[in-house]
This record gives C-alpha cells, structure tokens and sequence, in this order.
C-alpha cells in the first residue's frame, strides 16, 4: 500500500521502500518452480511500472523486496505505455486492447482512448500499483496451476521508507540478502539462488549494477569487483554466529549484550520490517514533523533508534497507534 498522505515525501526524488509480505496461514508456497515465476514475474513488473528492484529475497512463505520508486518528470508517450503493456500481457490480450481502441477511434471517442492510456500510466511509478499488479499476476498463475481458490497472501504488504541520502539503502540491502543465512538455510548469501545479491555474484549484470547504486551516494567504487568487496565486508562473516544470535536482537537486548553491525543483521530486526521509516536523524525528525498537526495523533508516533557495540546508529520512525499495517 500506498504510505499514508502524512508520511508522503517530495515526489521529485526517488524513493526507497524495504518491502515484505507473507503468505497467508505462513503457508510454504515457494518451491524452485514458484520462486522462478515469481522471479520473472519481478522482472515484468519492473519494465512495466519504472518500479526498479534493487535487490530481493524469496523465502519459503514470504519475500523482501528493495524498490526504487524513480521519479518522473515527463510525459509518457502512449508510443512507449504500450511497449511497456508488452512485459505483461501476452499477444493475445494486446490484440484485444488493440480491437478495442480501434474500435474507440471508429466511434471518434478519444476521450476514451486517452483515459485508457492515462490508467495505464497511473500503473506507472507507484509502489501500490506494482505491489498490486504482482501480487494478482502471481496468485492467479499459482491458484491456476496448483488447482486452488481464495487469497494467498496475509493482510497487505509491509513497507519501509529508507532515505536516499545515507548508508540506510546499503544496509537494507545487506539485511534482505542475509535472509537464508539468518535462518539457517545457508551459510553464505550466494549460496541461495533466490535473492539479488546471488544472481550478482553469479554474473547477472542486471543485478550487479542495482546493487552497485546502494553505494552511490556514499562511496566511489569502480566496477562490480570494488562493490563486490565492499558489499561483502558489509554482509560480514557468518560462520561464528550462533543460534541464540538468530532468535533476535530483543532477547539479546534483555540479557544486556551489545551486538556488533554483523550480528545484528543476523537478528529479526522489527524496526526493518514493521517501522514507517529508516534514515539520519535529520531525515526522521523531517518526515515526523509531517505527521499531521493534530496533537494527539503526533504523540502517538515516536522515533526509535538502534546502536550497535561498533558505533553504527540507525533512526526509525515507528509506526503510531492509529496506523494500520500497509
């Protein structure tokens, strides 16, 4: 879902969003097969709707999603809206679009024509929309193909909002790629086909080049290699994290043990997940003072922070009282 209007943010520069959903009931629906649509079904998405995927992980009943939301300054042309509709639509249903419109320019109805090409460009540049599209798109190919009905996926999707102008993208990144090491499935990142950080490493140059721009902002790094090294450092050495580590920071945090940055990647961190945003200090208290001016709904909503034994400090803003889970 589309972030609450309060929490909107200047619409003339890209957007970042952790993204997560569930499948219902925590079902294990992702075997190799499901995950290789899915996977495709992101790339369809993406070409059509401008929403760019940083980096992703799909685990057995669930996804993470890295989105960039570009901005757009122009107008899309009805030229290139309907290149586009060919990432998502097959032969047969563009051939039914296309009757349709002629159909409209016969009638002379090119208010009809032009309101069809304007829905298909709200699609466009929206995380509801492509949050949306994929999740039909996917359930309709799944119940079809495992012979089911009814809803697949557990309430509506999760998002977090990440500034653009600090280290919070690179360690987003990191959190969603360690995702089959934090439970346990793998030892390594790359060793799990399933997420952007893998395809990477095995020589997608899509993927490398997504990744490359989480350092862009911070770092000047020549070539996937220098990303590469640097994106490893961040991910860290996992092989002496224990169990307990794995449980979460919130057991941890009782027990009174500081955690370096690489342990706490390795804990199902709530602020990564369940907050409304995650940047500096100065990003957090810009984005609460835009919460309404309503007194009493400004106090429900707080900012939070995290500080690890090596010095990284995060900021959240949580999510208020009022605020259902979008």
């Amino acid at each position: 879902m589309r972030l609450p209007r309060r929490y909107q943010i200047d619409g003339r520069v890209d957007q970042y969003y952790h993204v997560v959903n569930r499948v219902v009931d925590k079902r294990m629906v992702f075997g190799e097969r499901e995950a290789r649509v899915f996977r495709k079904m992101l790339g369809e998405f993406s070409d059509f709707s401008g929403c760019e995927v940083v980096t992703f992980c799909i685990m057995g009943n669930h996804f993470h999603l890295l989105l960039k939301v570009p901005r757009c300054d122009a107008d899309i042309s009805n030229e290139e809206v309907w290149e586009r509709m060919g990432h998502i639509y097959d032969e047969e249903r563009l051939a039914q679009f296309r009757r349709e419109i002629e159909r409209f320019e016969q009638m002379g109805h090119d208010d009809r024509i032009h309101d069809f090409f304007e829905k298909m460009k709200r699609r466009m540049y929206s995380l509801s929309f492509f949050m949306k599209d994929l999740k039909q798109k996917f359930t309709k190919w799944f119940n079809y193909a495992h012979e089911r009905k009814g809803t697949l996926w557990e309430e509506r999707f999760k998002s977090l909002l990440i500034s653009p102008h600090d280290r919070s993208i690179s360690r987003i990144a990191a959190y969603i790629d360690l995702n089959p090491v934090r439970a346990g499935i793998v030892e390594a990142p790359q060793l799990y086909p399933w997420s952007g950080y893998s395809e990477a490493c095995r020589g997608n140059i899509q993927s490398q080049k997504r990744l490359s721009e989480v350092f862009k902002n911070i770092l000047t790094l020549d070539g996937w290699n220098e990303v590469k090294k640097e994106y490893e450092r961040l991910l860290g050495s996992r092989r002496d994290v224990s169990k307990q580590t794995r449980k979460g920071n919130e057991t941890i945090r009782k027990e009174g043990g500081a955690l370096t940055f690489g342990a706490l990647l390795l804990c199902r961190v709530r602020e990564f997940s369940n907050g409304v945003a995650m940047g500096s200090k100065d990003f957090i208290h810009s984005l609460s003072a835009k919460v309404s001016t309503n007194a009493s709904e400004k106090s429900s909503h707080s900012g939070c922070g995290i500080e690890t034994s090596d010095g990284i400090e995060m900021r959240f803003l949580r999510r208020g009282r009022r605020d259902k889970i979008w």
